[in-house]
């Protein structure tokens, strides 16, 4: 987009709260800020603040806003969520893609967790002091829905990414490997033929999502 002249920003915690939170995201901060600064972008594009602090007179308005595995991690998501719709154009168009707790997986951890009941996945599994989980906020789809309410946006889900990811697993070995533990589920529902449940199974109860949200 930049390269055909579009004007693109980025927002980004300070390295400092990224060292604050841990679990790994110091890394993927690093390779973006290489990436970044090998193809050129304007580094007085790079907003080094919380998605909370966003303002429309001090950072304009985009297009389109677009986050991939992010908002599951941002607290206090209900006020973000307001926040980035109030730097969105009238004619704009916001995308995120995040794991849907409704849903009861964790994808980060590859383990099952329940909604509301999250407290009972971090003591089995000992990890409720981990920095990873504890930077989770278990957004769902109804964090979207009540964004869209107070917002006056219309929120579409793209199509069925759930049944989309049990068949990478017979397509990517490295995918494969990552969720192992989906393997089994995936070669019994397929010989059971339970994979039609997938088909036709409602996107709200559905994981990953991607939630598009517009002005009405």
């Amino acid at each position: 987009m930049f390269i055909k002249g579009q004007r693109i920003g980025r927002r980004e915690p300070s390295p400092q709260l990224i060292s604050e939170w841990g679990g790994g995201f110091e890394n993927n901060f690093a390779v973006l800020n290489a990436i970044w600064t090998q193809h050129g972008f304007p580094t007085e594009r790079v907003y080094g603040i919380g998605a909370d602090m966003l303002n429309p007179k001090l950072h304009g308005k985009f297009d389109a806003i677009f986050s991939h595995s992010v908002l599951e991690h941002i607290p206090n998501i209900d006020v973000v969520l307001d926040k980035i719709s109030s730097v969105m154009a009238n004619s704009g168009v916001q995308a995120h893609f995040v794991p849907n707790y409704i849903f009861p997986y964790e994808p980060h951890y590859k383990t099952i967790c329940l909604p509301r009941l999250e407290w009972v996945t971090a003591i089995l599994k000992g990890i409720q002091d981990q920095p990873m989980w504890r930077s989770l906020n278990f957004i769902s789809v109804f964090s979207f829905k009540r964004a869209a309410k107070r917002q006056s946006l219309s929120l579409k889900l793209t199509e069925n990414l759930f049944l989309r990811s049990f068949k990478r697993l017979d397509e990517d070995e490295l995918y494969r490997q990552r969720q192992r533990l989906l393997v089994p589920v995936w070669q019994f529902m397929k010989i059971s033929r339970l994979r039609i449940v997938l088909e036709y199974l409602p996107l709200w109860m559905t994981t990953p999502i991607v939630a598009v949200l517009k002005k009405e």
